[in-house]
């Protein structure tokens, strides 16, 4: 049992790992989607990785928002996994996001 999904962020050719969350639902994708539109609103103007919107630093910036956000100073026991691509992982219920910073249809 769970609520199954999985993201990751692209940018160009170049796409980061994949997250999973067993019990986060499309919550998670509606998080994801959240976090990302605020990214890219806030991040203007420096060359840093993060500013530039780089696949794999965008997902550890995301890591870092997400769990603050829903375990607090909690440990992150079951829900949260990373993979190299969806052939590894079970979404099975809600499927896989992938949040492409050059397509702004998807925030």
């Amino acid at each position: 049992m769970g609520d199954r999904a999985s993201i990751s962020f692209k940018k160009g050719k170049e796409e980061s790992v994949v997250l999973c969350s067993h019990w986060g639902g499309k919550g998670f994708f509606s998080a994801a989607q959240k976090y990302a539109r605020t990214l890219k609103a806030e991040r203007k103007g420096s060359m840093n990785p993060l500013d530039r919107f780089e696949p794999h630093t965008v997902m550890v910036d995301f890591i870092r928002w997400y769990t603050q956000r829903e375990f607090g100073s909690r440990r992150v026991e079951s829900d949260l996994y990373v993979a190299k691509s969806t052939n590894e992982v079970d979404n099975s219920d809600n499927g896989h996001l992938v949040i492409d910073f050059d397509n702004d249809e998807l925030f």
